[in-house]
């Protein structure tokens, strides 16, 4: 079996302090789901971005970018390189050191469709810089940096753009953020004070009322200004303790409510805040399954209120849906139907409080349950493809999805113990991905199927031999 890239993580070993023992397993079975104030915001795991458009695994992902125009979504990692993903995560290529990419370190994209991607010097360009590519990603032009303090050693490291063409453009640890205008000229510089002292900063992101928002790593902070470079409030205090900022690394907005996610490196979570700064609650913590961060490092949302986070350490991009998006669905769905929303929600009040027995209720959803019950599709060792003596099984589950035109399915992918838990994780998702890919190749239509990957952590069986194995390298199905 391949070995993962991702280096292992120290098990808890016998000697190991009683109360970190506790707190690994309340990481560990916590389900990853938010609740928070008295209109409870959820925030749920949705999907994961693993593999680029050559089905290589992306290697220590630290940024991530939802461009709103063509939405597309854009995402670095250590390879030297950035890779374009289609709306729905479909990887369509990869830009590298052919295009004159060398060590980016994050990008945006303008109105035009123009990409501005900031990179350190390199042995074939020995100057800091940032490249810009044209909408046909052909390079255009390199900007240098100059004519402030610091110039020579400022490393360009995020970007954003605005409304008039204007670039904003952070280093890492320097007090201000360079302001160029369209023709590349420094027109300002944005350096918020605390105490008589200039901020060191980190970040710059721009949402699309024109509000920017400056990250401090060191201050924990965030100093929001309007399209006039106006300053108008900061929010987010230092600490390392729940609704606090110990390293925040990068900041996202979305743009259909004002809500501000925060990602934080040292703590392992993401900070959600209302427009004006107020904290709602957080999620995420540190973990290895799907939900869970090792150390993320940027965030952004896309036109859909998704979040994607750059899951550096689990060598992924996870994506989010908070509840607000879900509730959007089901009241588009009933637009016509006040009454009928409102009877569903009593409905799931109800079973909420166990005052209903669905199956006594609603005889016919018992018989619809006991009649969807399907076999297990089992795998070769480290394999993901689909043998041709399990495709009767999911051909009755294409038959059952045809008879039952208004439900969905959860695909679950499975492995055995062997191999690291990362490893694992992601072969557990290519395995449930091929059945969903061979479903949708019937004629399935692709939003009524999800898939999940629970890795080496559900096992059937817990023996030491092939037999064992052989059972929990599977799939299995989900009526939804």
């Amino acid at each position: 079996m391949k070995k993962s890239k991702v280096l292992d993580t120290p098990k808890p070993g016998l000697h190991t302090p009683i109360a970190v023992l506790l707190a690994f397993c309340f990481l560990l079975f916590v389900p990853n789901k938010v609740y928070a104030g008295p209109d409870a915001i959820k925030i749920t795991h949705v999907d994961t971005i693993i593999y680029d458009e050559e089905d290589i695994s992306l290697s220590f992902p630290a940024f991530v970018h939802a461009e709103h125009v063509m939405d597309e979504i854009y995402v670095i990692d250590s390879k030297s390189r950035f890779i374009i993903f289609t709306s729905d995560f479909f990887p369509l290529f990869t830009i590298g050191k052919r295009k004159g990419i060398v060590y980016p370190q994050g990008l945006t994209v303008d109105m035009e469709g123009n990409v501005y991607v900031a990179m350190g010097a390199s042995k074939d360009n020995p100057k800091n810089r940032i490249s810009v590519l044209n909408a046909s990603l052909n390079w255009d032009r390199d900007i240098f940096l100059a004519g402030f303090e610091g110039a020579d050693s400022f490393i360009p490291y995020r970007l954003a753009t605005d409304r008039e063409g204007n670039i904003y453009v952070a280093s890492n640890y320097y007090p201000g953020i360079i302001v160029l205008d369209s023709k590349d000229n420094l027109i300002d510089i944005m350096s918020p004070d605390e105490s008589g002292r200039k901020v060191k900063l980190n970040n710059v992101t721009i949402d699309k009322e024109g509000r920017i928002y400056l990250v401090s790593t060191i201050e924990g902070k965030i100093y929001v200004y309007n399209e006039n470079r106006e300053f108008l409030f900061k929010f987010g205090e230092k600490g390392g303790s729940s609704g606090k900022l110990s390293q925040p690394m990068a900041l996202a907005v979305d743009n259909r409510n004002g809500r501000m996610y925060v990602v934080d490196y040292m703590r392992h979570t993401v900070n959600v805040y209302e427009k004006n700064g107020t904290y709602i609650t957080e999620f995420g913590g540190l973990g290895w399954g799907p939900g869970w961060f090792q150390h993320p490092r940027d965030i952004a949302v896309d036109k859909e209120g998704r979040i994607l986070i750059a899951d550096t350490f689990n060598n992924r991009v996870e994506v989010f849906q908070a509840k607000e998006l879900l509730v959007a669905k089901i009241e588009e769905k009933f637009a016509d139907g006040e009454e009928e929303i409102i009877e569903i929600k009593e409905q799931i009040e109800k079973v909420r409080e166990q005052k209903i027995d669905v199956k006594e209720h609603k005889p016919e959803i018992k018989e619809k349950i006991e009649k969807a019950v399907f076999e297990d599709v089992q795998f070769d060792f480290d394999k993901y493809n689909l043998k041709d003596q399990y495709k009767p099984i999911v051909q009755s589950v294409y038959s059952w999805l045809i008879k039952n035109s208004e439900d969905k399915i959860l695909i679950e992918g499975h492995c055995d113990e062997r191999g690291t838990n990362e490893y694992n994780f992601a072969l557990g998702d290519r395995r449930a991905k091929t059945v969903k890919d061979y479903l949708i190749s019937t004629g399935i239509d692709s939003s009524r199927i999800n898939t999940v990957s629970y890795g080496e952590e559900r096992p059937l069986c817990k023996e030491q031999n092939e037999g064992c194995w052989s059972r929990n390298r599977r799939v299995n199905f989900v009526i939804k």
